[in-house]
């Protein structure tokens, strides 16, 4: 009997399902009928209309979130009421984009399904070596080893990409601003901009996340005018991949690659209206559908806006302002370049009061025609963290989030790494006259950095807390004299006050302690495995694995650094019998029967007996060729049966080479990574 079969999310075969062509049906034909209700072409949209504005008759229909399928409703309503629908959303929310006739819009309003009518109004995109920004949040100092954000993906929400520039790795694109669906390529150069500060290669310059992949969502006209519809439609397609691609809704119609795609981040350098509540609260048409797409797993970057104004940013988003930097370096003596503002404090056309800021004036980054070009605004500032997300990721070698927790657990890490403003002792900060965001900063322990950032005239080191371990790990603290006690220690890079907290698995905190160093230097506690008072002489927690953060602070500086110590014995026993060398691999299904990669994972106690009922992860790599560099990972979790194995189903794989490591194994609550047998299996068809 085999264990739990566990779903990996990956590439499939698509398949057009009953609600996606009663869609394409739907607009087919009100395009062709002999109603009075004829397809809206998205063109019909004036790019020339001002930001701000409403558009007369054109409206973006919300429907309840409980209603099945939301082409069959907007079908109905169109019939109905004589509607010209342009787009329907069925994955970020339920809806659609209409322009409906005068004196139909109450009756609209009213129906039992409609949650909200909400009038279309137009959007306006934010715009205002190494590039200075890149340098001044130290991206420079994470990637000069070559490290790399290839594998993960990152949407663009903007004018389009240039898709042929060499320093991009374009993946694709889709065009909802106007009818023609393949004119994703940029016709401004914001989108491309904003590209290359994300993920440029490094041929002439570098982004934060060098070779990241790059999706084109267009829902910008030429002339940097956005549409509240297109802007949805690009949201709804994103989260549509993104969910194909997790598994968490198999028969969601990815139009931008037909397994999904497993977006990490969108950036949507675009300005937005101001709101403040929940996605449970708003009615928001745009701001439900960042809800969806984070919902989903995707940290989702907003700019600002450049109103020099508080800015109520919908909370959903990593809203990021912008810092004038001239010079890539702390210390605020730079003179102005390519505007005129002060250098390493918050840029005069910035709003203020959201998530975090980042450099956004005199920004140097790719342009349409292979090109380059400086410009300014928050729109320059958002992509910057939105590549340190893909940075993160790959630092720690971690999935996209699947979830808004998972999201939540990324922008934390991201801001608790954050330089705060208005220190007097740290000159890697700057200074904000009307609130108080953190600068994003990729060089701190959690992006595995140093702490260390370059001022005018030398170099600086924030605080950092780094190389936490616990040794033994595990012990076991049963009395017998033999491994009783942990030793947790860390660096700090200067004198701080440092705090150490023990958690369990379910987040509640076991114990504390803490101390002050008077410089840098090698630190340590002690923990006997009790949840006593400094971690000491309570009572014996039960058998598991732990958190153990270490938090330092010193004057306004902070900074964090973490391990994970077992309580009780490792399964080292655990021995992994399967997968080794091709064995654990085959294929099922399709004509040929191997349209489906199954890969089955078997696991033996010391004495060759199979281990049943035990949880098991692993990770699956793929690479089209067989050069041992993974080009896509994929994750599943499972339980063994009664015979030790658990098989895990990629469905529709593509054909290539795939390895498998084994994550974790849990043994009587106790998690560890036994050895996994050398394997490797080429799928030829």
């Amino acid at each position: 009997m085999r264990g739990d079969t566990s779903l990996l999310g990956g590439n499939r075969v698509l398949r057009a399902s009953p609600s996606w062509l009663r869609i394409a049906l739907l607009l087919a034909l009100l395009a062709v009928s002999g109603a009075s209700a004829t397809a809206l072409p998205a063109s019909t949209l004036d790019s020339a209309a001002p930001a701000g504005q409403a558009v007369p008759g054109h409206y973006v229909v919300v429907l309840r979130s409980d209603v099945r399928s939301a082409a069959d409703v907007t079908g109905e309503l169109a019939r109905q009421h004589g509607l010209s629908v342009s787009n329907v959303y069925e994955y970020a929310l339920k809806g659609f984009a209409a322009a409906i006739p005068e004196g139909r819009v109450t009756a609209v309003r009213d129906d039992a399904r409609v949650a909200s009518v909400q009038q279309e109004r137009t959007f306006r995109i934010a715009d205002h070596g190494t590039p200075t920004g890149v340098d001044r949040i130290e991206a420079d100092k994470r990637t000069s080893g070559g490290v790399t954000a290839s594998g993960y993906h990152a949407a663009v929400l903007d004018t389009g990409i240039d898709g042929s520039h060499p320093e991009l790795n374009v993946k694709g694109g889709r065009n909802f601003s106007t009818n023609d669906a393949n004119a994703w390529s940029d016709g401004n150069g914001h989108g491309t901009h904003v590209a290359g500060t994300i993920g440029a290669k490094g041929i002439h310059i570098k982004g934060v996340a060098p070779d990241v992949g790059l999706w084109a969502l267009k829902v910008c006209k030429n002339g940097g005018i956005c549409f509240t519809s297109h802007m949805v439609a690009g949201i709804d397609e994103m989260t549509a991949c993104k969910k194909k691609a997790t598994g968490a809704d198999s028969s969601a119609q990815c139009r931008l690659a037909s397994g999904g795609v497993d977006f990490a981040v969108a950036n949507m350098s675009i300005g937005t209206s101001d709101e403040t509540k929940t996605c449970s609260q708003t009615s928001n048409a745009l701001h439900l559908a960042i809800c969806g797409a984070v919902n989903s797993g995707v940290v989702f970057g907003l700019a600002a806006g450049n109103d020099n104004r508080e800015k109520k940013a919908y909370p959903t988003a990593f809203a990021v302002a912008a810092i004038a930097d001239f010079d890539g370096k702390g210390g605020g003596a730079a003179a102005p370049t390519c505007r005129s503002d002060v250098d390493d404090t918050r840029a005069d056309f910035s709003n203020w009061g959201v998530d975090i800021t980042a450099p956004g004036t005199c920004i140097l980054s790719t342009w349409p025609g292979g090109g380059y070009n400086t410009i300014s605004g928050t729109s320059m500032a958002t992509p910057h963290a939105a590549g340190a997300v893909a940075l993160y990721l790959r630092v720690h070698n971690q999935a996209p989030a699947t979830s808004a927790a998972g999201v939540a657990g990324i922008e934390s890490a991201i801001l608790d790494a954050a330089i705060p403003a208005n220190s007097a002792t740290n000159p890697c900060s700057y200074t904000n006259d009307k609130s108080s965001e953190r600068l994003l900063f990729v060089n701190a322990a959690a992006f595995g950095g140093d702490g260390s950032c370059d001022v005018a005239g030398g170099s600086s080191t924030a605080l950092a807390v780094s190389n936490v371990s616990a040794s033994p790990n595990p012990f076991t603290p049963n009395g017998d004299g033999i491994d009783d006690t942990t030793t947790v220690s860390f660096d700090l890079n200067k004198g701080a006050n440092w705090t150490a907290t023990v958690k369990d698995g379910g987040g509640t905190t076991v114990c504390t302690t803490g101390g002050s160093a008077a410089s840098a230097g090698t630190y340590s506690f002690v923990w006997d495995g009790t949840n006593g008072t400094g971690c000491a002489g309570g009572e014996t927690q039960p058998n598991a694995t732990y958190s153990v953060t270490i938090d330092g602070a010193a004057e306004s500086e902070n900074a964090q650094g973490s391990t994970s110590v077992t309580v009780g014995e490792l399964s080292s026993e655990v021995t992994v019998v399967k997968p080794s060398g091709t064995d654990g691999y085959a294929t099922e299904g399709g004509k040929l029967g191997t349209l489906h990669l199954l890969v089955t994972v078997e696991l033996r106690d010391a004495s060759g007996s199979p281990m049943a009922s035990i949880p098991t992860s692993i990770q699956l790599d793929y690479s089209v060729s067989d050069d041992g560099t993974a080009d896509t990972s994929y994750v599943g979790s499972g339980t063994t049966g009664s015979n030790g194995q658990v098989t895990f189903k990629l469905t529709n794989a593509a054909s290539g080479w795939y390895w498998t490591e084994v994550t974790a194994v849990t043994v009587n609550g106790v998690t560890s990574d036994p050895p996994t047998p050398a394997n490797k299996y080429n799928k030829t068809s």
